[in-house]
């Protein structure tokens, strides 16, 4: 049983079975390998009690959100929340271009921060918005994305699938003056649990 969702995953399965059994590793070495496979930020899951699934994605650009979220709509979740930014001082037709895939493809898109660098984060998020707005999507726009995340954990119910695209594996947001530690992997977690407690 392959432990990654996705059927991109299932083909970068595929080539690495065929690599290994050229190499002359065992069948049983690899399905006991690809059992337990996980890589850091790439359709990376925290399951919760209430039926919710959260998935963390290093997603980012068009081709790879619409790749991720077409797979997740083949799993019919009841909703799907995409909840992402676009970094600053990087190639700005993605914004447009990312917003119009999570318009179109998910049922409710948050728009928040990613790694603005020196630009303006309210600036990148309304070109965000203008492409969720083209592809038809109901959205929210909350900068911090912790917040973000928070009202992504809260507003979702049983058997919907929030998707945290962007950042992945990476514990770090970059802003104009300082880097600071960001793990969305835990403070989705954390987010949960406290919620959950309260």
């Amino acid at each position: 049983v392959l432990s990654m969702a996705g059927r991109f995953n299932i083909y970068n399965s595929l080539c690495a079975i065929a690599v290994c059994r050229r190499l002359g590793v065992s069948f049983e070495k690899i399905r006991q390998s690809l059992c337990k496979t996980q890589v850091k930020g790439r359709v990376e899951q925290i399951s919760t009690n209430k039926g919710t699934i959260i998935l963390i994605d290093y997603a980012h650009n068009a081709m790879s959100l619409q790749s991720i979220l077409e797979m997740v709509h083949s799993y019919r979740p009841h909703r799907i929340i995409c909840i992402f930014g676009c970094g600053g001082n990087r190639a700005k037709e993605r914004r447009y271009e990312m917003g119009k895939v999570s318009g179109a493809l998910a049922d409710f898109t948050i728009i928040t921060s990613d790694n603005p660098r020196y630009e303006n984060p309210l600036q990148i998020m309304s070109e965000i918005r203008e492409g969720v707005e083209d592809g038809n999507g109901n959205y929210l726009e909350i900068c911090n994305r912790e917040e973000a995340i928070r009202y992504g954990i809260k507003y979702a119910g049983a058997a919907d699938i929030i998707v945290i695209a962007g950042k992945g594996h990476e514990e770090y947001q970059v802003l104009s003056d300082r880097t600071i530690f960001f793990d969305e992997k835990k403070i989705a977690a954390d987010l949960f649990k406290l919620l959950k407690e309260n």
